[in-house]
């Protein structure tokens, strides 16, 4: 029987309950069956350093599983962190990616100064680039340096231009955002992945590059000066800038017991459909990108129908457009890049969303004498009865005709479309003049009515996105919601 090295099992949280001062978390791949699963040990730092020279000199009583170098760092929240980055794409230039990162580096010493050690590792080859970061000051913990990084976020946002290395050919930012949550695992230097050849080369050992280190740490605020908490949604979603200094925009909403972080109204039984076609989705790190004006939603799903099979480890993650009311399934697969699978059979999308705008018309108190380009002697009210307006007057019905001045301002805030009519009091005449569709002019003459229908919803954003004036019309809330959006998270 072959000896284990270390405690190990195939559950996190009861390991974690076991650890002591002084170890270390690992996570290592282990290939079970048709896929790639995680199996966790914990150890010092010189008992895991004793286990890594074994596994170089390929001792036979290791255990099967724990004989390649595909190991995490399990980063515990509780305890001190350095800032560790993941970048990544396969829409970009190698050697622009990575100035990208020594210009990143730079930018925190700048902040930061200059006595703290920075790492990189390179795992890149030809159809991927990907870089691992690890060094600077040690905070508080992984949320605190995930506060630093949405810092960082943000300026490079703010500065495009002078840090084109971290944007790639589609403009997507390149530093993944959504690492600083509970739980994370960080690939150690040296190693690669369970069935990849990709190792994440680099001149310093993985013992001088983990996460958590003992020392004295330091706070690090979010941009707003709020608390850094778990969250997997990037700087450009939870902040906007408001004259001068960042706010927070995010909304919070409770989807199947999770936080979910900017899930409208109008998507929550969309996302309740998704869940029931994967419930392996993970809503509390849905997103919207600025950039498409969609959400994306991963999954911890290997099944993927772009390649008709389950991949070994690279998991699939969804986009939703709530406007075309489409699902694509996309992949995180080198081989499944840039292809997507059309979800069909959703019925849940909010129809609410995509009804007509009617325009609204002005208001003005001092309409009573101006009524049908009458004298005051001759207009009598305004009255709504079955939801038509009536317009008395005191003129004969004789007064009727194409050309009649209906009205020169609205004389109340009326949402348009409306039925209209006159009642011409001294002969009982009732004229019906049908429905006011819109009205943007100074007079409105019985011929007028009907000139222009109700805006459709879609035509608003795209009024919106083009920055084009919006007409004054009426929204639900639906509607209002998905403007807010738009208008609260910008590229």
């Amino acid at each position: 029987m072959l000896k284990e090295p270390l405690q190990h099992m195939w559950k996190l949280a009861p390991l974690r309950a076991q650890v002591r001062a002084g170890e270390y978390i690992i996570a290592q791949d282990v290939q079970c069956s048709s896929k790639v699963v995680k199996r966790f040990f914990k150890g010092t730092l010189e008992e895991l350093r004793t286990l890594k020279n074994k596994m170089d000199r390929k001792d036979p009583l290791l255990p099967p599983w724990n004989r390649e170098f595909c190991w995490y760092e399990v980063i515990d929240e509780t305890k001190p962190a350095r800032i560790f980055i993941d970048i990544e794409t396969v829409h970009g230039e190698y050697d622009t990616v990575r100035q990208g990162v020594e210009q990143m580096i730079s930018m925190f010493k700048m902040v930061y100064g200059d006595e703290y050690l920075w790492h990189v590792a390179d795992a890149s080859n030809a159809s991927k680039i990907s870089f691992h970061v690890v060094g600077g000051p040690l905070l508080h913990n992984l949320y605190h340096v995930g506060a630093a990084v949405r810092r960082f976020s943000l300026w490079a946002h703010e500065n495009r231009e002078s840090c084109a290395g971290l944007f790639d050919n589609t403009g997507a930012f390149v530093v993944d955002e959504a690492i600083y949550t509970k739980g994370r695992q960080f690939r150690l230097f040296g190693a690669h992945k369970m069935g990849s050849d990709r190792v994440l080369m680099s001149s310093t050992p993985w013992w001088e590059a983990l996460v958590n280190v003992p020392g004295v740490s330091m706070e690090q605020l979010e941009i707003d000066g709020s608390a850094p908490v778990s969250t997997s949604s990037p700087a450009k979603v939870l902040f906007r800038e408001v004259n001068g200094s960042y706010q927070r925009v995010s909304t919070i909403h409770t989807v199947r017991n999770h936080m979910t972080y900017g899930i409208p109204t109008f998507l929550a039984e969309v996302v309740r459909w998704l869940y029931r076609y994967d419930p392996k989705i993970q809503t509390y790190e849905l997103a919207f990108n600025s950039h498409y004006k969609t959400w994306r939603m991963p999954s911890r799903s290997t099944r993927c129908q772009i390649a008709g099979r389950k991949h070994k480890s690279n998991h699939v993650w969804y986009t939703i457009d709530a406007m075309s009311q489409t699902i694509h399934q996309r992949c995180l697969d080198e081989d499944c890049a840039g292809q997507v699978h059309v979800l069909s059979g959703c019925t849940e999308w909010d129809e609410r969303l995509h009804a007509v705008c009617p325009y609204v018309a002005q208001q003005n108190s001092s309409i009573v004498k101006q009524q049908l380009g009458l004298t005051y002697g001759d207009f009598l009210r305004v009255q709504k009865e079955n939801g038509v307006y009536i317009i008395h007057s005191t003129r004969p019905s004789k007064a009727f005709r194409p050309n009649l001045i209906v009205w020169k301002q609205m004389p109340e805030n009326i949402v348009l479309p409306c039925e209209i009519a006159i009642f011409f009091t001294s002969d009982k005449v009732y004229v019906s003049l049908g429905t006011l569709n819109s009205w943007a002019g100074d007079i409105l003459r019985v011929k007028d009515f009907g000139p222009q229908s109700p805006e459709p919803f879609y035509r608003i954003v795209g009024k919106i996105t083009q920055n084009q004036p919006v007409p004054n019309v009426v929204l639900n809330s639906q509607q209002r919601e998905m403007l807010t959006y738009l208008s609260t998270h910008e590229s």
